[in-house]
């Protein structure tokens, strides 16, 4: 073998063993995102279900972020590898995703501060209906 095959066969030994690593820490993440976002999603109760205790709403979001690292990983690879013409797409794919996430962050938000107004509000009608004795007012009115 010569010289230049040498170097080219190492640089791809190189990329080969880079592709793998990316792969391991994808992996690792994606598992790692999928069981977080899981167990997160079960002490939150409003996504949780009656009679269930939202595991299988955690678990369907769990995937879908497991999904997006996967995405990102495989896109790593690929960039690794200069094949742009089976990039583009999932870039095209990724973008649309991305593009996207902030309107579900504020829709998020805009539940979050719905449901602090619902508590309040709730707290403030069963304060006032505590302060006041209906007892007296029915009385008043059945006579």
């Amino acid at each position: 073998m010569t010289e230049m095959q040498m170097s080219d066969l190492w640089s791809v030994l190189a990329k080969v063993g880079l592709a793998i690593l990316i792969l391991i820490v994808t992996w690792i993440l994606a598992s790692i995102v999928k069981w977080a976002i899981g167990k997160l999603v079960t002490k939150i109760p409003a996504l949780q279900r009656d009679g269930s205790d939202g595991r299988q709403i955690g678990k369907s979001i769990g995937q879908i972020g497991s999904l997006i690292i996967w995405l990102l990983g495989l896109i790593a690879v690929l960039q690794l590898f200069n094949l742009d013409q089976v990039l583009s797409p999932l870039q095209g794919l990724l973008d649309g995703i991305f593009g996207f996430l902030p309107n579900i962050i504020g829709a998020g938000f805009i539940f979050f501060i719905g449901f602090i107004f619902a508590k309040i509000a709730k707290q403030l009608v069963q304060t006032a209906l505590n302060a006041v004795d209906l007892t007296k007012l029915t009385s008043k009115f059945s006579s």
